[in-house]
């Protein structure tokens, strides 16, 4: 058995922003122009939004307003110095990509699958982080104390075969492992600076103490706590 970890970023994550303003300017050239391609990047920071990328199609749009759009959208204010870098594509991306040699573009592998655990097809965990994100853009915009920006995560118990095991299924053992379990311990805290097992636990940590705390009596007699430095025994 297994600790395993899903993420989900929210909307107002700064690479998830990033992606909006790039897939919207893509929608607006498509619902102009199906024959549009394009690559299109966008990077902020500092009060600035960069826009940039290469891009053949019969589309007219601004850039910029749609960027505003998605801001606003997202629950940010809208007025960043937007930058447009977007370009003319090269001619001759079209003649390695179009219909008749059946060339693709850009190559990307993706880490997932399919399953029956939902009946969204997805793993239980990555449907809960899904709907907490769609719960938390909801009061991003009804409630004014919270922000755009966050992030969750989950961890659950799997067996070999990947499927989610109940604490109380969890055979007697006599050592727990488990890595990371204190934010505290990490590349950006000195020796000096960190608290060890007192300070701030990560999520990890609260799942391996989980564990402990139901298995009561027959919990592990040894947990052995790996760390991004040093171990804790």
């Amino acid at each position: 058995m297994k600790l395993f970890s899903n993420e989900i970023v929210f909307r107002g994550h700064p690479d998830k922003v990033c992606d909006q303003i790039s897939a919207a300017i893509l929608d607006e050239c498509l619902r102009q122009d199906e024959d549009s391609r394009c690559g299109i990047e966008t990077v902020g920071g500092k009060g600035k939004i960069f826009i940039t990328g290469e891009i053949t199609t019969k589309a007219v749009f601004s850039a910029e307003q749609i960027c505003r759009r998605v801001l606003r959208d997202i629950g940010y204010r809208d007025d960043y110095e937007i930058i447009d870098n977007i370009g003319k594509q090269s001619a001759d991306i079209a003649l390695g990509t179009n219909n008749e040699v059946a060339g693709a573009g850009d190559q990307g592998m993706m880490f997932g699958y399919a399953c029956n655990d939902t009946e969204e097809l997805l793993p239980v965990a990555m449907v809960i982080l899904q709907k907490l994100a769609e719960k938390y853009d909801e009061l991003v915009h009804t409630h004014k104390d919270f922000y755009p920006d966050g992030k969750a995560q989950i961890t659950g118990i799997y067996d070999d075969d990947i499927n989610l095991v109940k604490t109380e299924d969890i055979p007697d053992h006599d050592m727990l492992v488990g890595g990371f379990p204190c934010q505290d311990y990490s590349v950006a805290t000195t020796l000096s600076n960190s608290k060890g097992i007192e300070g701030k636990k990560g999520v990890l940590w609260w799942s391996i103490y989980r564990i402990l705390k139901e298995k009561g009596e027959n919990r592990p007699a040894i947990v052995f706590l790996e760390n991004v430095d040093r171990l804790l025994l």
